[in-house]
Parts: C-alpha cells; structure tokens; sequence
C-alpha cells in the first residue's frame, strides 16, 4: 500500500518530526510513503520526511500559501511553481533522485489524457 501522511491540520496530529517518526514505525513492511505539512508544517515535513526516507512529498498551494518571508519580513505568498522547485531543491541536497512528471505516472500507473501544446496552448484529449 501506499500512505500519505497529512500533518499539521487542525484537529489532527502536529507536524512534528517526532509524530512522523512515529507514524512511519507502525508502516506495514513494504508499504510506500509520502508526507505533506499543511501550513507552518510544510518545511518541518518536507525535511523530516527527506531525513526518514520518504517515497514522496506533497508540496502545493492546497498545502501552504506562504513561501516565506522577505529581508524586510513581510510575508512572501507562494506559487505552486515555487513551492516545487524548493522541494526539487530539498530532495536533491539530501541527495534524493527527483522523479520527472513522467516518470511519477508510471510509478503510479496514471496513463495522461490530457495534452498541452508548449507552443499554442490547445488541448487535446486522447481517448483510452
């Protein structure tokens, strides 16, 4: 199976570090795993679940809305492409190999119905 585990949201389990250690100790031997941290969670999560072994991570603006913050401190409000890119950036500092998009749908077994042309932007379906 796979489990993916979200921490952080209110009413739930804390993303801590600890609590994940824990979670991922009671997996069923084989199973596979990713980790997102919903709010102040998200880099906690993101670096914890790098450090345990995680098979995955959740990163988006379904999760987390803030980046950061700037020299000035005021807030940064994030992008889902900024948010991952630093995940890329994480897993490859922990030196972590970093599926492509293709390559993530073939380890889920997700077959893409929908294409995009980079240039012109039309949308063609492939029917199965």
């Amino acid at each position: 199976p796979h489990i993916q585990f979200i921490m952080g949201v209110g009413g739930s389990m804390p993303g801590t570090a600890e609590n994940l250690a824990f979670l991922v100790g009671k997996l069923p031997e084989g199973a596979t795993w990713s980790v997102s941290g919903i709010g102040k969670a998200h880099m906690p999560m993101m670096l914890a679940g790098l450090a345990l072994g995680c098979d995955g991570l959740r990163v988006g603006l379904e999760d987390n809305i803030m980046y950061g913050k700037d020299e000035n401190g005021n807030k940064i409000i994030a992008t889902n492409k900024m948010l991952v890119e630093r995940a890329v950036e994480m897993a490859k500092l922990a030196g972590r190999e970093v599926a492509t998009a293709e390559d993530a749908r073939q380890i889920m077994g997700i077959t893409r119905n929908c294409l995009r042309d980079e240039v012109t932007g039309e949308v063609t379906y492939v029917e199965e």
